[in-house]
């Protein structure tokens, strides 16, 4: 693939520069074009970068903009949500990337692995954008690490993409937390605990013969469910919160995480790990926890992985691409790829 650099650029241009002073005005006019469309194609494809701002459940004060300057594009530090009003009518290219779920000890992991925390989804699509719409645009952060080599994971976040009228146009799954505990912790390589290309939260990963433990992913917009294990309490993790609904817990073991439509905050554990902003679940002992999205991922009452969370494009969406090459069941071109880390948001302006 070709690199684009500023030196390669004037490179180009002392070539052309060169070429245009000859006679031939054949070659000049084709120098011309060449020299045009290169350098169209490359400022139309590239991206801007929005990224996530802080660390687990809360966002951070600071936007985290990269790529292609971007009109209209604002960040909020009391929210920690992104702004854009979309600047020209035109042809746009969204791709959101959901955060994964924490894994331990601040390990890098590789989705072949055979131990690892769920990774996010990612779901891209082209749209026809109109001028002057406002989107609001909340970007998942991983879920927290293990507290230590005993205790679970806090579930990722979902990316968000949502017209200021609360119509989702592109959300992402998070993945769920690595259970902890038990021998095959995060062991499980079932895309389960990845998120979902699918608006349904995923189930959380069954441990052994316990399939009774594994709490439910949630459907339309809605959060997911958690498993509840015969020994203890303090055992299980809960669940990723959906578009529309908070994650629900009981209030001693710390807060659930909640819906995008009341702020997206990761669930808050008391004493273990907290979920990523973005509404992923927070863990207690040993079960992972739920990663966040459209809907919830389920959280797992002992040892195994939570659920990944689940996604959303909008109807008018082209080209569409996902993580395994479906959307709800229906196959689209496939990425071939998940997301280990926080989450983020790219938009290229196609055509304008």
């Amino acid at each position: 693939m070709y690199i684009f650099s500023f030196e390669s650029f004037l490179d180009f241009i002392q070539i052309h520069y060169f070429l245009l002073s000859k006679p031939n005005f054949k070659k000049r006019l084709f120098s011309l074009f060449v020299l045009f469309f290169v350098v169209a194609s490359v400022f139309a494809q590239s991206p801007t970068i929005i990224s996530a701002t802080g660390v687990g459940e809360s966002p951070g004060t600071t936007a985290q903009i990269t790529g292609a300057e971007l009109e209209g594009l604002n960040y909020s530090n009391s929210t920690g949500l992104y702004s854009w009003v979309v600047p020209q009518s035109g042809l746009y290219r969204i791709k959101g990337v959901g955060a994964s779920g924490g894994g331990y000890d601040g390990r890098t992991y590789n989705y072949s692995d055979t131990y690892r925390p769920g990774f996010g989804a990612i779901i891209q699509g082209d749209f026809y954008l109109v001028q002057g719409d406002t989107y609001n645009i909340l970007i998942g952060q991983k879920g927290e690490e293990m507290t230590g080599s005993s205790y679970a994971a806090g579930g990722g976040g979902g990316t968000f993409m949502v017209k200021s009228n609360n119509s989702p146009l592109v959300i992402a799954g998070g993945g769920a937390g690595g259970g902890s505990g038990g021998g095959d912790a995060m062991k499980y390589l079932s895309g389960g605990k990845d998120g979902s290309t699918s608006t349904s939260g995923n189930t959380a990963l069954a441990y052994n013969n316990y399939a009774g433990e594994s709490g439910a992913g949630g459907q339309n917009g809605q959060e997911g469910s958690y498993g509840k294990n015969s020994y203890n309490q303090d055992w299980h993790a809960f669940p990723g919160a959906g578009f529309y609904t908070d994650a629900n817990a009981t209030s001693d073991y710390g807060t659930p995480a909640k819906s995008f439509l009341n702020g997206g905050t990761g669930g808050i554990s008391s004493s273990y790990s907290d979920g990523g902003f973005g509404g992923g679940g927070h863990a207690k002992k040993y079960g992972g926890a739920g990663g966040g999205g459209y809907s919830g991922g389920g959280g797992q009452g002992r040892h195994s992985p939570g659920g990944g969370g689940g996604s959303f494009i909008d109807a008018s969406a082209t080209n569409i691409n996902t993580s395994n090459g479906l959307y709800d069941g229906t196959a689209v071109s496939n990425l071939s790829s998940y997301n280990f880390g926080n989450g983020y948001l790219e938009i290229t302006v196609l055509q304008s």
